[in-house]
């Protein structure tokens, strides 16, 4: 996908021609090679973990498989308290960033004029950074605790979204600014626009999965009160409620473009919505990434709230054959 704008969004061979985003085919043949990809990687997933299929069809497990348990199971994980907050500070932070992802690829051809090439190094570099965000984030999670993991995260990708919206939006920098360095004119502009979106990726990056890994402590604190696993409901409703907000916030976006007056089909667009668009990518980019550290930091479950979930799950397991009934404050 780093490579699609070379791939399948090539600059125009033809002086003036049509900008590459306007060639409908182009996304038919983007949308066929990703959907094959796609299936490709569907089956080798499966392939690869067949052996641990198991059939378990008529059994009970913890309370029931009937449709009254499903709806009795969802209600009660919808109702966690710890669930809300989680969805609420995982979803913020993922709007800002589908806000991000959406309305950038405008700003590449309407903003930045960039060639096919610097598109795929901006784009795939922020794919990239994403990818090693998530895995710093788990060093800094044991280190700092996922809270403040969550936290850093969230700062980064803000900061650097605010840092392109200052700089562009007063014209202390513009898509043309260059240095020449050694004789060789360096686009300035479009690097310093590059840095910031890749740099925001990168705590995107460090701040989605630690966040959406907490369900599994909300997961654990349940299974200390009820005595019942429910990973996988947590799970289930977890992905339904991010998904149905991906969706809406992507819709959003998109309908945005006609909000700031963004003319469709057009290779020019007017001064003022190429200024809105600015703002709503880096704007909107910057303002939910700062909201997800005061909702994170309100958030009661940190390390030591899970030492004693995890002391506790232990200490019930060596009470074979006892339900135990939490007789001290273990949460407050």
């Amino acid at each position: 996908m780093g490579l699609g704008w070379s791939i399948f969004f090539p600059d125009s061979k033809v002086p003036g021609g049509p900008e590459a985003t306007s060639v409908i085919s182009n996304f038919l043949h983007m949308g066929l090679a990703f959907s094959i990809v796609a299936a490709l990687f569907v089956v080798v997933v499966v392939l690869a973990t067949r052996r641990y299929i198991s059939d378990t069809r008529g059994k009970a497990i913890g309370t029931g498989n009937s449709i009254g348990a499903f709806y009795r199971d969802s209600r009660e994980i919808i109702s966690d308290k710890y669930m809300r907050w989680i969805i609420i500070f995982l979803c913020t932070g993922m709007t800002g960033a589908i806000f991000v992802a959406t309305l950038q690829m405008y700003l590449y051809v309407y903003f930045l004029h960039l060639t096919a090439l610097q598109k795929t190094i901006i784009h795939g570099g922020g794919m990239v950074l994403c990818g090693v965000g998530a895995l710093l984030g788990s060093p800094l999670a044991r280190r700092f605790d996922k809270k403040l993991a969550v936290c850093m995260g969230a700062s980064i990708a803000g900061g650097f979204d605010l840092l392109a919206l200052v700089l562009y939006l007063s014209k202390t920098v513009n898509p043309t600014t260059g240095w020449m360095l050694g004789g060789h004119l360096l686009p300035l502009g479009i690097i310093i626009f590059g840095a910031c979106d890749m740099i925001n990726w990168l705590g995107v990056g460090i701040y989605q999965p630690l966040a959406s890994s907490m369900l599994a402590d909300v997961s654990e604190v349940n299974d200390l009160h009820s005595g019942v696993r429910k990973d996988g409901g947590y799970s289930a409703i977890f992905a339904f409620i991010t998904k149905l907000i991906m969706s809406l916030s992507t819709f959003i976006a998109s309908a945005s473009l006609a909000w700031v007056g963004f003319r469709e089909g057009s290779d020019q667009q007017t001064p003022e919505a190429i200024h809105w668009l600015v703002m709503l990518t880096f704007g909107l980019g910057s303002l939910f990434a700062f909201l997800v550290i005061p909702l994170v930091l309100q958030y009661p479950i940190d390390r030591a709230f899970m030492t004693r979930v995890k002391k506790a799950l232990a200490e019930k397991k060596e009470q074979a054959g006892i339900h135990p009934q939490l007789t001290t404050p273990l949460i407050k």
